[in-house]
């Protein structure tokens, strides 16, 4: 059995402000899922960017079970069913070596959009809709088929899953998506028009608020569009780590011989991705990934 290093919410010292890996002989694979709660804090650099850190962000800490139920990831295999490699280095323990590869790099990330006043979240929603729609407004053709772009939005903004965390139907969203922007930008609708896109709008309105917190719209050099933590910067990469199930926003550390050492923004929903499209593609060459 090979030593493997497994990340569990119940190996956290309180006297530490991050969270302290433990080595460990096992044959588990679900140590990945601690990066899926990693990522850079806007608000803190003290600790390795692939250690969560529950003392930045209380939402992220409330938001633990959510995002460590794997039912919810159960529609992504953007690494289809290959075997995740990770290992500390022996040079230095805050570092972290992944075998993966860069797919793409962020080019538009939309600006801050976080709110903390409740009333007026909607502002957030529409500045979502709007990069959405700018976005898609300078994409020709999306890279991979999809129905039209007004079907993609949709996909986005509800990370293609329904309330069951199934993925959506195949048929088109682009009608449900016109009729929630539409009812969620204008006023003074009469009653019947207003209950009739509620009823259209329904499979995307249902769960869209709920998707685009902590996360900014985003486009990629290769013209895909999806979302990214808050975090992300415009040049940011996007990768994929052997083993995981959705692909990450990493930076790349300012190391001027080794160009293979980055810090872990977090987990990204890049459309088109997600079912291994890119792994699969032939310019996918795995390396080592070192992430501080």
């Amino acid at each position: 059995m090979e030593t493997r290093w497994l990340f569990h919410p119940i190996i956290l010292n309180p006297l530490r402000r991050w969270f302290e890996p433990i080595p460990s002989i096992s044959s588990a694979d679900n140590d990945m899922e601690m990066l899926y709660c990693a990522g850079i804090s806007q608000n803190s650099s003290s600790h390795a960017s692939w250690m969560p850190d529950w003392t930045q962000n209380k939402a992220a800490i409330e938001d633990l079970g959510f995002k460590l139920e794997i039912d919810m990831y159960k529609t992504f295999h953007a690494t289809k069913d290959s075997k995740r490699t990770m290992r500390l280095s022996s040079d230095d323990p805050n570092t972290l070596i992944v075998r993966g590869g860069i797919i793409d790099e962020i080019v538009k990330i939309s600006e801050d959009l976080f709110i903390s006043d409740e009333a007026t979240s909607h502002h957030r929603l529409f500045r979502w809709l709007d990069d959405l729609e700018d976005y898609s407004a300078q994409i020709k053709s999306y890279p991979v088929d999809c129905y039209n772009l007004e079907d993609v939005q949709a996909r986005i903004l509800l990370s293609n899953m329904d309330l069951g965390r199934n993925e959506l139907p195949a048929d088109d969203l682009a009608e449900a998506y016109i009729a929630f922007r539409t009812n969620s930008r204008t006023r003074g609708l009469a009653s019947e028009e207003r209950k009739r896109l509620d009823e259209a709008a329904r499979p995307v309105a249902d769960n869209a608020s709920e998707m685009i917190n902590g996360r900014r719209p985003c486009l990629t050099r290769k013209g895909y569009q999806g979302y990214a933590p808050d975090a992300t910067r415009h040049g940011d990469l996007v990768a994929l780590f052997l083993g995981a199930i959705v692909p990450f926003v990493i930076r790349p550390k300012d190391r001027s011989q080794d160009q293979s050492y980055f810090s872990l923004v977090g987990e990204c929903y890049i459309h088109g991705v997600m079912k291994g499209e890119a792994f699969d593609a032939p310019d996918f060459s795995p390396c080592d990934v070192h992430l501080q």
